[in-house]
């Protein structure tokens, strides 16, 4: 035996030590993380990555936009086989089908009070562009019951949790999953984190895009009600300098952005109305810059171009005079 051979042997079993502690841990994790399902290891990368943003100092939009993308392509791998599955049941059917007409309901009456507000008619005479108005309302809609499905969890989630630690006693581990899932109770504590967290950054989103506009159409440069002193414990009365010109200024962006955003609708549907569903010409006289629509045999909508106006026309119901009916002299 060489003299090197003899120096080695009494190393192995030091090296293997080490590679016992060094790389057990590893292994022991690695077993773990092939252990989960897909929307587990989204929710885990999106715990990671949040990490990293705050440490690395990472720009709030880029990583709030990878982690909750991550967080909603778990939530719909986890929620559509349910879905779909209650959607293959008579009952789970006529829920979906139920729900869904209840929000088109709701979105074909706001939409045709949009369109009221505009044109000062009914949104009967102006079928496409109820339908188009519809189609601008979805997204605000589609956020509004996204935030009330959101709740909904929040109110149940609880309650799941609980019982979980019920039944695991028991030996049952999982309600929603089957019974090789790892880590149910852990999961649904991730998830129920995760789903506080996007209905906050929703319902933000939502207000700083002017998508949801439940708050009163105010400034808040306006007189500011005194509450009852006696009641708050306070020795002065709360007036406009006492709200600070930070808060102002936030309220009032907000408001302004929700005054943009239906801005924008409006004016998409005159656009839409003049240059698609009214005729620019008629049986009925009109002038020359103008577009009508016939409300009835009678009267039109006359819609002129202005540049005066917020949303670019003007809408005004007159008499139609036609070769059947002169001026002043239809029924």
């Amino acid at each position: 035996m060489k003299w090197y051979q003899r120096i080695t042997l009494p190393i192995a079993p030091i090296t293997q030590g080490v590679k016992t502690k060094f790389y057990g841990p590893w292994n022991s994790i690695r077993q773990r993380l092939s252990e989960l399902r897909f929307a587990q290891k989204c929710y885990f990368l999106a715990i990671l990555i949040w990490l990293a943003g705050l440490i690395l100092s990472v720009p709030s939009n880029l990583s709030f936009f990878i982690v909750f993308s991550l967080v909603i392509l778990g939530l719909v791998q986890e929620v559509f086989p349910k879905f779909a599955a209650l959607w293959h049941l008579l009952p789970g059917k006529a829920l979906i089908l139920f729900i869904y007409a209840v929000v088109a309901n709701f979105a074909l009456a706001s939409a045709g009070s949009m369109v009221n507000s505009l044109t000062g008619i009914s949104a009967q005479a102006l079928p496409y562009t109820h339908n188009y108005a519809m189609i601008l309302m979805v997204p605000g809609w589609f956020i509004i019951t996204s935030l009330l499905g959101l709740l909904l969890v929040q109110v149940f989630m609880p309650i799941y949790l609980i019982i979980l630690l019920i039944l695991k006693p028991f030996g049952s581990r999982a309600l929603w999953h089957d019974a090789n899932y790892k880590y149910p109770f852990t999961t649904a504590v991730v998830r129920y984190a995760w789903l506080i967290a996007l209905l906050v950054k929703v319902a933000v989103v939502s207000v700083e895009s002017g998508v949801l506009d439940f708050l009163p159409n105010t400034n808040v440069d306006m007189q500011v009600a005194t509450p009852d002193v006696r009641e708050l414990g306070q020795t002065e009365p709360l007036t406009e300098e006492n709200i600070s010109s930070e808060a102002k200024a936030a309220l009032n962006g907000i408001l302004s952005k929700f005054a943009n955003y239906k801005s924008a609708q409006q004016e998409l549907l005159a656009s839409f109305l003049f240059n698609y569903e009214a005729d620019s010409k008629s049986r009925c006289a009109h002038p020359a810059n103008s577009r009508v629509v016939e409300i009835n045999n009678y009267e039109i909508l006359l819609i002129e171009p202005n540049d005066e106006l917020e949303v670019g026309y003007s809408y005004q119901v007159i008499q139609c005079e036609s070769p059947a009916f002169g001026k002043g002299k239809a029924p």
